[in-house]
C-alpha cells in the first residue's frame, strides 16, 4: 500500500526500504491537520506534525489520547498504520 500511496501523493517525502517504501509520518500527519493543532495541554508542534509537546499541564492521557487521534485518522486517510516510537515501558 506505501508504494501506491507515494505514487499517488507525489509530494509526499518518500524512499524505498528493503521490502517496500518508508513514508514521512510528519507529511502524513501534517496533511491529516495535525500540524499547531492541540488537546487538552497536549499539541504538535507548530512546525513539525511529528514533534508532540506537552505545551501546558498535559497530563500522559492527554498525550496518549491524542497520538492515538493522529495515529486513527492517518490510518482513516490514507491506509497507513503509525507505530509510536519510542515504544512505551508501561
Amino acid at each position: 500500500m506505501s508504494a501506491q500511496l507515494a505514487d499517488t501523493c507525489p509530494t509526499m517525502p518518500a524512499h524505498p526500504v528493503d521490502g517496500g517504501v518508508k513514508l514521512s509520518a510528519g507529511w502524513l500527519l501534517d496533511a491529516c491537520g495535525f500540524k499547531g493543532a492541540h488537546l487538552g495541554g497536549a499539541g504538535f508542534y507548530e512546525r513539525h506534525a511529528l514533534v508532540l509537546v506537552n505545551q501546558r499541564d498535559a497530563s500522559f492521557d492527554d498525550v496518549t489520547i491524542f497520538a492515538a487521534q493522529a495515529r486513527t485518522a492517518v490510518q482513516a486517510r490514507y491506509g497507513v498504520r503509525l507505530e509510536q516510537e519510542p515504544k512505551t515501558m508501561y
